[in-house]
């Protein structure tokens, strides 16, 4: 059983209050570890509501009955964000990070199985045959949805009898997650922190593409981030795609610019990503591949080039890149046409779940 007194502890030293979304997903969490059997869990929480807090508090409590947890993220990138965060909170943990780049992967395996390390939190990589636990308590999936079932099935075989938490920013209207989940077994989390301020949602067509340049530069100014989307890396369809925005954008700004789009080597992804987060004051021209997991609190505006080729979940996770600090935050639909209805939804609200039933 985990250690209540600790657990305990360790959310009154927090540094910020839980919203009380976040106090019953975790609650629940806990409820399900004191079952007998194993138990599964889904964790909605929408864009920007802290879920990530809710599963450490879980994994946290699973330490303290000393057993091990493992976490499978989607991207290496995502996966490096979430050890950097658990690491800065569980400093009493040993917590291992474990992706195709890996040094030492034979030195660390052997470690996973002696259970010299408490906490796992890597990619693709945790369901190899020769990732070993020993006594694996939980596991943390994040952003499920992404990840083949046979990918699922592979890590929860190590498992055998454990618990297991999803979570995901894909808000899924209520009965469906219910259909899937089944009443018991899902968690939602709507209520935004405190500190965060709503993200102004603009609807503007390509002539009036000034409003989104005077934001660019007073962010840029500020020493803040900007990300600019479009839908295709170079298209005749599109007129809005890497090659033309990245002319469009360098001709009108003198700041750091960089480019992220699918062709590029995944190495290489990295290293863009990782400059262009350690370049204050500077611009992100990407495909949606910046879709989930970039956490980065300087990021302000973000401008969606042919909005109108997206949908609405999908711009909901985009403008979900910013107003992850407690700056003002924008985001700029840009689109050849007007009167879209989803874009004019989308202006209007910022509830993830009231658009998931739009």
């Amino acid at each position: 059983a985990y250690d209540i007194h600790k657990v305990k502890a360790f959310i009154d030293e927090l540094p910020y209050e839980l919203t009380q979304d976040q106090k019953l997903a975790v609650n629940d969490i806990y409820r399900d570890f004191k079952k007998k059997h194993s138990s599964y869990r889904l964790i909605q929480g929408d864009v920007g509501s802290g879920k990530t807090i809710v599963a450490l508090l879980g994994a946290y409590a699973i330490i303290t009955a000393h057993e091990q947890v493992a976490i499978m993220a989607p991207t290496e990138l995502l996966a490096r964000q979430h050890y950097q965060f658990f690491k800065t909170y569980l400093k009493d943990c040993h917590i291992a990070l474990l992706t195709r780049k890996t040094k030492d992967k034979d030195q660390l395996k052997e470690d996973i199985k002696n259970h010299n390390i408490d906490l796992v939190i890597g990619t693709h990589a945790l369901i190899e045959k020769d990732v070993l636990f020993n006594k694996l308590g939980l596991i943390i999936i994040d952003e499920q949805h992404k990840f083949g079932v046979g990918t699922r099935a592979s890590l929860l075989e190590k498992a055998k009898t454990k618990d297991v938490i999803y979570l995901t920013a894909t808000p899924i209207p209520r009965t469906l997650a219910m259909i899937a989940f089944g009443n018991q077994h899902v968690s939602i989390i709507k209520t935004k922190p405190e500190h965060r301020l709503p993200i102004q949602t603009r609807y503007i067509t390509k002539n009036t593409i000034q409003e989104l340049y005077d934001m660019m530069y007073s962010a840029l100014i500020r020493k803040e981030h900007i990300f600019l989307v479009v839908p295709a890396i170079s298209s005749d369809k599109v007129s809005d795609n890497i090659e033309t925005v990245y002319q469009e954008i360098s001709e009108e700004f003198k700041c750091p610019i960089f480019v992220l789009h699918s062709k590029i080597e995944e190495d290489e992804k990295e290293k863009v990503m990782e400059n262009f987060m350690y370049t204050p004051g500077s611009i992100m021209i990407s495909t949606t591949m910046i879709e989930v997991g970039i956490d980065l609190p300087t990021a302000t505006v973000i401008g969606i080039y042919a909005a109108e080729h997206f949908g609405l979940s999908q711009l909901h996770q985009l403008r979900g890149r910013v107003g992850r600090g407690n700056l003002a935050s924008f985001c700029y639909l840009i689109s050849e046409k007007e009167a879209i209805e989803r874009l004019e939804v989308l202006s209007k609200t910022d509830d993830g779940f009231k658009l998931a039933e739009y």
